[in-house]
């Protein structure tokens, strides 16, 4: 089967062989995960075209010239005097120098850095301060009336008869959401302002204000000659902005729309749709940081772009990981394939934030073996200690930096997704105060588990320990909960934690006997 970016691909290709992919997002609050299936999708078109061996070029269009709508959950009221300002001159949320926009916007940028997403980031507010949208403002000025009847036509709702394809910056108070065109002439716009009522013009060939959305995407096709682009599905929708952005690259500039890619929404689990302005999100920047990048893009290239995705930033993470290694030793041929997967070799090549498959697989490490790791080592050498105890040296050194990178993201998965029941802290020392008195079952089972854990016969493995436990619990007629409870309360002072034979074995042999006596003599 081929996959969907390389279908896309072709279907371009047979178009032409240059070609701009383009993507857009407005910073108007938090960047969440929903939004990068619009960047990785892009991406993944970009390089299927590339590697087809077609010209492409790969473009991120900041909306940041879109006016503050409303004050995102969480942020100061205060920040209501600047609705309908161009949130590139709305101040920063924390502030700090930065406009509200670039605050929003550069840890999404630092995310797409670790994904491998390198598209040309182009802001919005440039384009027209720069006056490369002069001509394409004239013109829709010029068309006015043709631009009413095909609105009208495509939404069913007719347009006022004063409306004009411009939103002009009130010079007094800043805001673009509230100023209705009463003229144009030459580059100049004359306007008044309802917000306010002062009356003024400004001049197109600079930044003056900007044009209605379901204008300016179709500017955008025509300014940046873009030929394909993912969008959510709300804009596919029948009288959607697709619908009239094509009507106007063909009616008014007389160009083809891009080739489209709707996109299905990421949805958060028990929450519906993720939005930035509700405070409904997991934040692309937490999500990216607490994966590997691998994982990450993963998740978004597997799917179709059309497929419901409902989002579990917790358990889903360590789920899609494990799904990953599937993948990666399918395609090592270290295990046969599973019946549905499909596109295994094109899909891993995607998940490669650089595009190199490695020379060899890397180490086999499950994920939530590592979100335990994280919180038994002191420190990253630490962490490298533990695991020499499960894999030889040769394959730790081998593995290094990218054992670096999951030592990082699975203690920032434990800090900001991990729930109460998965953190813990391994007791420095042990004191009576926190196990409580211990009875006499419990003292002979614990003094069992020590003599057969320093026999030279006993395997210190996982599996070994566990068994161990269990055997020695019944056959001192403890429950399942009260025998693995009194373990997790010697080591954690809790009577929960991780599956105990993984989490004893990475503790070490001398540590887990030592700590054993040590409460016996308690």
């Amino acid at each position: 089967m081929t996959h969907w970016a390389e279908e896309v691909a072709r279907e371009l290709l047979k178009i032409g062989e240059r070609h701009v992919i383009s993507t857009g997002i407005s910073p108007s609050g938090t960047f969440h995960v929903g939004h990068l299936r619009e960047i990785l999708t892009g991406d993944a078109i970009y390089r299927a075209v590339v590697k087809l061996g077609g010209d492409a070029r790969f473009i991120f269009l900041v909306d940041d010239a879109d006016p503050l709508r409303k004050v995102p959950a969480g942020v100061d009221e205060s920040f209501k005097e600047y609705i309908g300002v161009p949130i590139w001159q709305v101040p920063s949320p924390d502030g700090s120098s930065k406009s509200w926009s670039e605050y929003h916007l550069e840890p999404f940028l630092d995310v797409l850095n670790d994904l491998g997403a390198s598209p040309e980031v182009i802001r919005t507010s440039r384009i027209y301060k720069s006056g490369e949208f002069k001509d394409i403002i004239l013109t829709v000025l010029r068309n006015r009336e043709r631009l009413m009847r095909i609105l009208g036509d495509v939404t069913g709702r007719r347009l006022p008869e004063d409306w004009y394809p411009f939103m002009p910056q009130c010079t007094s108070c800043k805001r673009i959401d509230s100023t209705r065109v009463l003229s144009f002439e030459g580059e100049y716009v004359y306007y008044k302002c309802s917000a306010c009522g002062h009356e003024g013009k400004v001049s197109v060939s600079s930044w003056a204000g900007k044009m209605p959305w379901r204008v300016e995407w179709p500017a955008k096709w025509r300014l940046f000659g873009v030929t394909c682009e993912p969008f959510g599905k709300d804009h596919a929708a029948a009288g959607g902005s697709y619908d009239s952005g094509s009507r106007i690259i063909r009616e008014i500039f007389e160009r083809e729309p891009p080739y489209p890619v709707p996109y299905e929404w990421f949805v958060l689990k028990g929450k519906g749709a993720m939005s930035s302005s509700k405070g409904v999100v997991v934040s692309a920047y937490d999500f990216v940081k607490a994966n590997i990048p691998q994982v990450v893009r993963f998740l978004y290239v597997k799917y179709l772009p059309m497929t419901h995705v409902e989002f579990d930033p917790i358990w889903g993470s360590l789920n899609v990981y494990d799904e990953y290694k599937q993948y990666e030793r399918v395609y090592f041929k270290l295990e046969e394939p599973t019946h549905g997967m499909k596109d295994v070799e094109y899909i891993y090549w995607l998940s490669q934030p650089d595009g190199e498959i490695p020379e060899r697989p890397p180490i086999q490490l499950p994920y939530r073996h590592a979100v335990v790791l994280v919180q038994i080592a002191k420190d990253f050498d630490h962490f490298l200690e533990i695991l020499r105890r499960q894999y030889s040296e040769e394959e730790i050194n081998e593995n290094v930096d990218y054992l670096r990178v999951i030592y990082q993201r699975a203690k920032s998965w434990v800090e900001k997704f991990a729930p109460e029941n998965v953190k813990f802290k391994v007791l420095e020392r042990v004191t009576r105060d926190v196990i409580g008195e211990l009875d006499e079952t419990q003292r002979q089972f614990l003094k069992s588990l020590v003599e057969i854990f320093e026999s030279e016969e006993f395997t210190w493995s996982p599996q070994e320990i566990h068994s161990t436990i269990h055997n020695v619990a019944k056959k001192f007629g403890l429950s399942h909960r009260r025998a693995f409870g009194v373990i997790y309360m010697i080591f954690l002072g809790k009577p929960e934690g991780p599956r105990a034979g993984y989490f004893l074995y990475s503790l070490g042999r001398d540590f887990t006997i030592k700590r054993l006596k040590e409460v016996l003599e308690l």
